[in-house]
């Protein structure tokens, strides 16, 4: 399986953007009623949150009733992956889902609703496949490719039943199928099981990005950060020195590690370290990502750096920096998207 690590977020494109103000909401990564009760600093946290949750593709997730926190985490198929049937099937679905993530449902409330519809049938559609495959057996790309949908239609237990099906006896590579149970684990809970698999896959795997950026939202959740700073930062100096995209295809890059390192920093009230660690994510862009095309993840991650230095009191700094992205940016929906991002504003 080497060379088939294929996970893909959010890009340096308009889809950062849609994704953040449609696809992730602040309620459903500790905002929600509270949010408005939170000082600025900490709501500017929140949102830097869920701009890292698309950058990395993981969030963690808080039931409003128990308090309790979960985790999901963003899995795209291997577009190599799968029978001819299995292979229609997801390419299918990629197509509403890209149409749907462009899609107004404020301007075409029916036309949005027809997409839906379409995502649901082609879901339920992936899931009975992937129920008769777990009875009857399958090649085990379909296997993989099945669970992959399966959790994106839900079905959770469904998912870690088919990866958990797949023989990996004579297999010398296991680092996709032992990340993919990690993911299955840590969505469920089992945090030290899932944390097992990740290290193992990360050894046999040692140039992929998806492990380190687990880990370290593993490792840096809610109040333990503190005692894992140590750790996470060895982890992210590792994943520098060892991260190979030209080994595999991956959406993610160091730009999704060091952007989500400097939000725990934000958060923690560490701002010079912050700081340090937004700079870093944006000296990772490309020359494309930083000059052409969209540019929302150029300008969340300078937000990330003013918003750091107003936390260090460097107030004129900051809104300067501040300027010129709003200067940056074009349309009013998004120039009062960044407005609502910087703490100097709120």
């Amino acid at each position: 399986m080497r060379n088939k690590l294929a996970l893909v977020a959010f890009g340096g494109n308009a889809m950062l953007g849609s994704a953040i103000l449609n696809g992730i909401s602040i309620g459903v990564t500790g905002g929600g009623a509270a949010f408005s009760t939170l000082p600025a600093a900490a709501k500017v946290g929140v949102m830097a949150s869920v701009t890292a949750s698309a950058l990395d593709g993981v969030a963690l997730i808080e039931n409003p009733e128990t308090k309790n926190l979960s985790y999901r985490i963003r899995l795209t198929v291997p577009k190599k992956l799968g029978s001819k049937e299995v292979r229609l099937l997801t390419r299918r679905l990629d197509e509403v889902e890209a149409k749907l993530l462009k899609a107004d449902a404020s301007k075409s409330k029916k036309a949005y609703l027809e997409l839906v519809k379409k995502k649901n049938a082609l879901l339920r559609e992936a899931v009975a496949k992937g129920q008769a495959a777990l009875k009857k057996g399958s090649s085990n790309e379909d296997l993989i490719v099945l669970g992959i949908v399966s959790k994106k239609a839900g079905r959770y237990d469904l998912s870690e039943k088919l990866f958990n099906k797949i023989p990996i006896g004579k297999m010398e590579d296991t680092g996709y199928i032992d990340y993919l149970k990690a993911v299955a684990c840590i969505e469920r809970g089992a945090t030290q099981a899932a944390t097992n698999l990740l290290w193992k896959s990360w050894r046999l795997n040692r140039y992929a990005i998806e492990q380190p950026l687990l880990l370290i939202n593993i490792l840096g959740s809610g109040k333990k950060f503190e005692s894992h700073e140590e750790e996470i930062r060895a982890i992210v100096e590792r994943a520098k020195e060892e991260f190979d995209s030209d080994k595999y295809e991956t959406g993610y890059s160091l730009v999704s590690l060091n952007y989500r390192l400097a939000t725990m920093y934000y958060q923690n009230k560490r701002y010079k370290l912050a700081e340090s660690y937004y700079k870093k994510a944006y000296g990772n862009l490309s020359f494309l990502q930083k000059s052409l095309g969209d540019r929302s993840m150029k300008n969340s991650i300078r937000l990330g750096i003013a918003n750091a230095m107003y936390g260090q009191n460097e107030k004129p700094k900051a809104q300067e920096l501040f300027d010129e992205i709003l200067a940056d940016v074009k349309t009013d929906d998004e120039k009062a998207f960044i407005k609502s991002q910087y703490v100097g504003n709120i």
